[in-house]
């Protein structure tokens, strides 16, 4: 670049050559001041030396300190007085040389609005020298003139026009004028496979407003722009990467900018827990073909990656073998559909129920009125078989049975005598040993005969072990006209202690523990109410503050309150109502305070019975999500659903056909199997719990033969 020192004025530098700027001048005079410098742009150096006298007489009135032209590439200098009476010739370089007379006629004018750089002007194919933002040239007399722009600046790309720049040069002109405006352009983008919502796009810090799967933004050259994706779009998950999105700066065209949208996948795995140790075979799918071989307890994942908002089904592909206790593994919750992160479903194995106990109130088999019937479970498809030596004596009629598994010790509690039998278990073989069967341990109740008249004493109806505390025991008994529940101690060998009553309604035909085994809740069939009681650490039971809690329906009419089941996964507690075939839900809280969810459900026709027997029978199964209820007028057993948000119940499918009179429900430890003793007919029957639904399909094997007035159901 050639800068040539053209004039001192007054201490202003003005400086002349092709394409000058500031950082040029500081670069070439470094010593110089940079606040008294002033560019002059032309294309020649002689239009150069034109233009420093131009220069001069704007930014100087007074001239007569000009001083000489000081030529840069060799030429030679002349002097003057002012503009006009001195010459000035070109030097060595082939610049040409021109004089400046008194008939020579000064064009110039200003510039606004210059932002870029590079902007040329020229008159009739002459270049007209630029310094700063005014520009000025010298024609003949009577020469004509036309000032247009033969380049346009850049850097910002601008857009300058010219006013008043054409005439014949007969006296000074200096009103012509240049406008320059910076031309705008589009900063669009166009995004693809989007699918998922709430994709935000940002553009230096600002949020780029969307047109479907597109944006368009006019931006001024020379203007910065960043494109980037401030918030990845959901519903499905989704990953879009911005290409040609800057950060940079708007030049001479429209930016276009890309977005592509990818689908994020996501790992489905399974926590296995409970399968026992040497356990082998057992297999996992997802979709129903991606397999996984589960090795033991821990977790496990699939190697097919699932995209965000498609499904996943986990599910067992085969069930385990090789254990000593038969298992069965299920998937409570293995089906949704996969958002925005990885997916980790449980896998449970539990133990298949071995051996199945039942309470006969009327069977004479034994030679006693009543008696307990036996049988093992074949851990293939449920069905039963009888133990050797069933039906096993109790004392008199036996009401309700319970089990001690920790120890294996079975309780059976005598409507007559109003006693506690107690045997050994072996849960291979179902055979009952009598340990001390008749007399029992006494209860604080009066004895009763089933049926009574009215006011007549019931008896033992109940008997419940603790599950989280075997060694505590309790029996609900009548005691005309109201009822009691016993609290006794066990021995690991069955022994038991005197009984310590509590009152209660009237009267307590079931019982259940909360898995905490802080509150026991007595439901009271004569009263329609139902008691709670907090259990010491010394087994002790104390009526929760509020007790007993109502459970009458809409219009007063008599529930009946009698079958209870409480969820082992929530804090939710279900009563079916004997007398209007109805189940009440509710929520409790640590003190045992209950809180009803919705109106009662009605199960069945929702006719009820007039009496105790046969009973309502309800079950919950291991995983806490669906519920069954017996109906011993309509002779069926209903499923229900269980929210576990909310506790509400949704009925599933069709009651299921039962035989005469069920009275009592069970479901085995696996969870797969459901029981109900028939009260009038004396069978038991066998459903398949469908793992995902909950349905219910008996077995075609069921029913299997009990014992007359089958009552109370207890499972090993």
């Amino acid at each position: 670049m050639e800068i040539t020192v053209i004039a001192h004025v007054g201490g202003e530098n003005i400086f002349c050559g092709r394409q000058v700027d500031q950082s040029a001048l500081l670069a070439a005079h470094p010593t110089e001041n940079p606040a008294r410098m002033l560019p002059i742009n032309c294309r020649h150096l002689a239009s150069c030396r034109l233009a420093a006298l131009a220069a001069l007489l704007i930014i100087s009135s007074d001239l007569a300190g000009c001083g000489a032209i000081i030529s840069s590439d060799g030429g030679s200098t002349s002097s003057g007085a002012g503009i006009g009476a001195g010459s000035s010739a070109g030097g060595a370089g082939g610049n040409g040389s021109g004089t400046t007379t008194a008939s020579s006629i000064l064009v110039s004018g200003t510039i606004t609005g210059l932002l870029g750089s590079g902007l040329w002007l020229q008159t009739n194919g002459v270049d007209v020298p630029i310094f700063g933002n005014i520009f000025s040239v010298y024609l003949s007399t009577g020469s004509p003139y036309n000032i247009v722009p033969a380049g346009q600046p850049s850097t910002p790309t601008q857009d300058c026009t010219v006013s008043n720049g054409t005439g014949t040069a007969v006296a000074n002109v200096s009103n012509v004028a240049v406008s320059c405006v910076t031309q705008s352009f589009t900063l669009s983008g166009m995004i693809s496979d989007l699918l998922g919502t709430g994709l935000v796009l940002q553009n230096d810090g600002n949020a780029v407003p969307l047109s479907g799967n597109a944006f368009s933004l006019p931006r001024a050259s020379g203007s910065a722009y960043d494109i980037v994706a401030a918030q990845q779009p959901t519903n499905p998950s989704q990953t879009c990467t911005v290409t040609n999105g800057g950060p940079g700066v708007i030049g001479g065209a429209n930016v276009i900018v890309s977005i592509a949208c990818v689908t994020n996948t996501y790992k489905v795995s399974v926590t296995v827990n409970g399968l026992q140790n040497g356990a082998t075979g057992l297999t996992v799918l997802d979709d129903g073909s991606d397999s996984l071989l589960v090795t033991g307890n821990g977790t496990f994942t699939f190697a097919t990656a699932v995209a965000s908002g498609q499904p996943y089904a986990v599910k067992v592909g085969t069930q385990p073998t090789g254990t000593s206790v038969a298992q069965y593994c299920i998937v409570p919750n293995g089906t949704g559909t996969v958002t925005n992160a990885n997916i980790s479903v449980t896998l449970t194995c539990r133990n298949v129920g071995q051996a199945l106990f039942a309470a006969s109130i009327w069977d004479l088999r034994s030679g006693n009125v009543g008696d307990i019937v036996g049988f093992t479970i074949n851990p293939a498809n449920g069905n039963l078989t009888s133990a050797v030596g069933s039906p096993y004596a109790a004392d008199s009629q036996p009401f309700s049975i319970s089990l001690d598994t920790q120890n294996q010790i079975l309780y059976a509690i005598n409507n007559q005598s109003n006693d506690i039998s107690t045997f050994s278990v072996s849960p291979t073989t179902g055979v009952l040993t009598g340990l001390q069967t008749a007399p029992g341990y006494p209860t604080s109740g009066a004895g009763g005969i089933v049926p009574v008249g009215p006011g007549s004493p019931l008896g033992g109806l109940s008997v419940l072990v603790d599950p989280q505390a075997p060694h505590f025991v309790y029996a609900g008994s009548d005691q005309a006209p109201d009822g009691l529940v016993d609290s006794f101690t066990a021995t690991a060998g069955g022994v038991l202690s005197a009984p310590t009553p509590t009152g209660a309604g009237n009267d307590p035909l079931y019982m259940t523990i909360d898995p905490t085994g802080t509150l026991l809740f007595a439901p009271e069939l004569f009263e329609n109410d139902i008691w709670v009681y907090g259990i010491s650490v010394a087994g002790a039971l104390t009526p929760v503050a509020g007790t007993p809690f109502p459970n009458t329906p809409p219009g007063g009419a008599d529930s009946g309150p009698a079958a209870i089941a409480v969820s082992p996964t929530a804090r939710y507690l279900y009563v079916a109502g004997l007398f209007n075939a109805t189940v009440t839900a509710y929520a409790y809280d640590d003190s045992g305070t209950l809180t009803a969810l919705a109106p009662p459900y009605t199960f069945g026709t929702g006719t009820g019975t007039g009496g105790m027997l046969p009973g309502d029978g309800l079950a919950i199964d291991p995983t806490g999500r669906f519920l069954y209820v017996t109906s011993p007028v309509d002779n069926t057993v209903a499923e229900y659903a269980i929210s576990a948000q909310t506790g509400l119940l949704t009925l599933v499918g069709t009651p299921v056909a039962t035989g005469a009179g069920p009275s009592d429900a069970k479901i085995d430890p696996s969870g797969h199997y459901l029981y109900v003793s028939n009260y009038s007919d004396g069978t038991i029957s066998e459903y398949v719990i469908d793992p995902s639904t909950g349905e219910l399909t008996e077995d075609r094997n069921s029913p299997f033969q009990s014992g007359f007035g089958t009552q109370s159901i207890a499972i090993e």
